[in-house]
């Protein structure tokens, strides 16, 4: 059995990890991810049944997470129709992984936009499946894995999922 605190900060960094993305705050995003050991990525289900070594989203470092921020904040900066999401998640399993300190968790999650014209759409809906080091004070993820069941997007992905 996990216990209570651990299960609190694993939620309160899912909770940053979310607000800091709906309120476009990549700073706060990227300080949701242990700076030595981070892995994002985001893959279709299809791509994982089949064992397709293929992501649509693939940063296997921390130094590839803060390119993704450079990009969307400078190179891009004004070049895409910006768009507002909001993320809802549900933590389903956690479970302690092979490293001390270390768990893997799993949550549903679902992503809704809403474009320039005020229209709400579905962008995302899978699961994450993220590996958490919990420390004393906070925890960090050094791996986060969206899975989409949703296999295309209704529009092009700016920012992380």
């Amino acid at each position: 059995m996990v216990p209570d605190a651990v299960l609190r900060r694993i939620d309160e960094l899912q909770l940053s990890y979310i607000d800091a993305l709906d309120s476009k705050d990549l700073a706060g995003w990227l300080g949701t991810f242990q700076e030595n050991a981070a892995e994002y990525y985001v893959i279709p289900i299809e791509h994982i049944e089949q064992n397709l070594p293929l992501s649509l989203l693939h940063d296997d470092c921390y130094a590839r997470l803060l390119d993704r921020v450079t990009f969307i904040e400078k190179l891009w900066a004004g070049i895409y129709e910006d768009y507002q999401m909001r993320h809802f998640v549900q933590r389903v399993r956690v479970r302690a992984a092979d490293a001390p300190d270390t768990y893997d968790v799993k949550s549903n999650v679902s992503v809704m936009y809403t474009d320039n014209d005020g229209h709400a759409h579905v962008l995302a809906v899978g699961t994450y499946e993220d590996r958490v080091r919990v420390g004393d004070a906070h925890a960090r993820f050094l791996r986060k894995r969206v899975i989409l069941d949703n296999f295309t997007t209704p529009r092009y992905i700016v920012y992380p999922l």
